[in-house]
């Protein structure tokens, strides 16, 4: 790991110790069903049509994936979609609670830059936007 990628990776860190306790908001507030809606913002509504991910796939992490980064009232989820028997996809997804919604910020599998991530998607290791030489 490089030096500059180190120093984020410390950043990095902080963003996680949170998580277990927003995880634990996220459900209870989609158990009482709190917020009466979805909303995708307009970057989520391009991003999600670019990259083939379709509204399902980004409930189905919503509701069953896990939160693995917390950051200025956003968070990073992380969960698998099936996209044929026995064949799952694994994808990040932004969101934001506000007090009637929950805002979809963006979505993308993370294997299409697979060398930010650790081997199971949940820990970014590189924080650079070209691979390392």
């Amino acid at each position: 790991m490089c030096d500059q990628c180190k120093d984020k990776a410390k950043a990095w860190l902080k963003g996680t110790r949170n998580v277990s306790f927003w995880q634990k908001q996220l459900q209870r507030l989609i158990a009482s069903q709190a917020f009466l809606q979805v909303v995708h913002t307009a970057h989520a509504e391009l991003r999600v049509r670019e990259r083939s991910i379709s509204d399902s796939d980004i409930l189905e992490v919503i509701l069953h994936g896990d939160v693995i980064h917390v950051w200025n009232g956003e968070m990073l989820m992380f969960g698998y979609v099936k996209t044929a028997p026995k064949t799952y996809r694994p994808l990040h997804v932004v969101i934001r609670l506000d007090a009637l919604s929950l805002i979809v910020i963006t979505a993308y599998d993370p294997r299409t830059q697979a060398w930010k991530w650790s081997q199971d998607y949940r820990r970014k290791v590189c924080f650079l936007n070209k691979k390392h030489s």
